[in-house]
């Protein structure tokens, strides 16, 4: 009777890269101008969720609206959201020119998807890690702007 002989190819596991959460444009940022950021959910999402946009400043955080709007403080731009699929993009610019006294200084801006109504309570994003509980994605970036 014939024998059965199985192969097994190796095959190579195709590095992944995924692209960063947030873009701000341009880098550095320019003070008396305007910006533009990218946001982008490369994951699906399932479980509800609260989703935060902010910019922390010299002067504190500012939450970033997908309608343009700045607002002072730590706000969520949407909450209890049931899940959501990838990938999402979404470009948006603030209707915010940046001040002359930013000039010189950094801006730290975070992108951040908690579940919902989790939001620890935080005077600026950057006291949160990636590994903080109920901190479902977070992506940050920092740039400077130029006087």
């Amino acid at each position: 009777s014939p024998t059965s002989v199985s192969t097994q190819t190796a095959t190579a596991t195709p590095t992944v890269t995924q692209a960063p959460a947030i873009r701000i444009q341009p880098d550095p940022l320019n003070a008396g101008s305007g910006f533009t950021f990218i946001i982008r959910l490369s994951d699906s999402i399932d479980n509800p969720f609260d989703y935060y946009i902010v910019a922390d400043t010299q002067f504190g955080p500012y939450t970033l609206y997908f309608d343009g709007r700045v607002e002072k403080g730590i706000t969520p731009l949407y909450t209890n959201v049931p899940g959501y699929p990838a990938p999402y993009v979404k470009t948006v610019i603030p209707k915010v020119i940046l001040p002359p006294t930013m000039g010189g200084k950094e801006v730290t801006f975070y992108t951040v998807v908690v579940n919902a109504g989790t939001m620890p309570p935080v005077s600026s994003l950057s006291e949160l890690t990636p590994t903080t509980p109920n901190v479902i994605m977070m992506d940050k970036k920092t740039v400077t702007v130029e006087p």
